[in-house]
């Protein structure tokens, strides 16, 4: 027992980074494990404790859509592999950027952004497209020292209709002591703004913790390992990308009354939410066009600004 297959950690290569020229423009290939299925779904609307009656009424999400669909932000949540397989370990974990001989020995999600072209259907077969767009020279963070790895991924269902296209952000690095300890701020900028979007409260528990597991896939440890979370810098275990994308989407559709989807999305992440925090939401009305309209919201907790996100919705 133990095997790990999920985990990205697993996949991760080091190296001298002599090798990154080769890595530039490199692409891979993976396809979905699973079909996209009912009670995943319904998982992750437990996560974000999302009313949306898209995702709860069957009827409707069929007279709309042809068929029950699955919320934007599980867009990668299908790639994930078995934690555990007969045959063994995949060729290819969750994804690409921990593939690239680096000398490093952890990482992190710094910003992921979508671009999405119709629905992810139940029982509908994803294939990953991942491509390295760029590697940035060592940079040196409050985490420690490392590389920005940029990747983009076209994501096609079984039709090989594109529905959706992706670009993350990564940092993978090597933590180097302590991070510095900055006093508390009293200041709190995001706070003071004018707040056009509903004022979603999500407190940071175990059971959230478990529940992104169970509803994202997620197994990369910093999620759920209390000592790997603080080797990593981090104050202990946080919630990951697949959280606080459901979170904004969930901000940006309660906002519109459940009548328009989110067809874009750009999300920055600057600090961890640790566990006895409260998320808050926070964002403003950008512009309005006809049938669309760009959204700035905020998650925070009480002392620090946790992600921001650019959506477009269309009505």
């Amino acid at each position: 027992m133990g095997a790990d297959n999920a985990n990205a950690v697993l996949y991760a290569q080091v190296g001298d980074g002599s090798a990154i020229p080769e890595w530039i423009g490199k692409a891979i290939e993976v396809d979905a494990p699973f079909p996209v299925e009912a009670g995943r779904i319904a998982d992750y609307c437990s996560l974000i404790e999302d009313a949306n009656p898209i995702y709860w009424d069957t009827d409707l999400a069929i007279a709309r859509y042809g068929a029950p669909i699955a919320p934007p932000a599980m867009l990668t949540g299908w790639r994930q592999p078995s934690p555990w397989h007969p045959k063994g370990r995949p060729a290819h974990g969750p994804v690409l950027a921990p593939e690239i001989p680096l000398p490093v020995d952890t990482l992190i999600n710094a910003g992921f952004s979508c671009q999405f072209k119709g629905p992810m259907r139940l029982g509908d077969r994803l294939k990953y497209i991942d491509r390295c767009l760029s590697i940035s020279d060592p940079k040196i963070t409050s985490l420690g020292t490392g590389y920005f790895i940029r990747t983009e991924c076209s994501v096609v269902n079984q039709e090989g209709v594109e529905i959706a296209t992706y670009q993350n952000n990564m940092f993978r690095y090597r933590k180097q002591g302590e991070p510095a300890k900055r006093p508390p701020s009293t200041e709190r900028p995001w706070e003071d703004a004018p707040n056009e979007m509903p004022d979603v409260a999500v407190a940071v528990t175990p059971t959230l913790i478990a529940l992104l597991t169970a509803g994202t896939r997620d197994y990369f440890p910093g999620h759920h390992d209390d000592a790997y979370a603080k080797a990593q810098g981090a104050p202990g275990p946080y919630p990951n990308t697949g959280t606080y994308c459901g979170l904004m989407d969930r901000v940006a559709t309660e906002w519109a009354n459940y009548d328009a989807t989110v067809v874009a999305r750009d999300l920055k992440m600057f600090a961890q939410a640790e566990i006895g925090r409260t998320l808050h939401s926070n964002g403003r009305v950008v512009a309005r066009r006809d049938g669309q309209a760009d959204l700035e919201i905020h998650l925070s907790t009480d002392v620090a600004l946790i992600a921001t996100a650019a959506i477009t919705l269309q009505f």
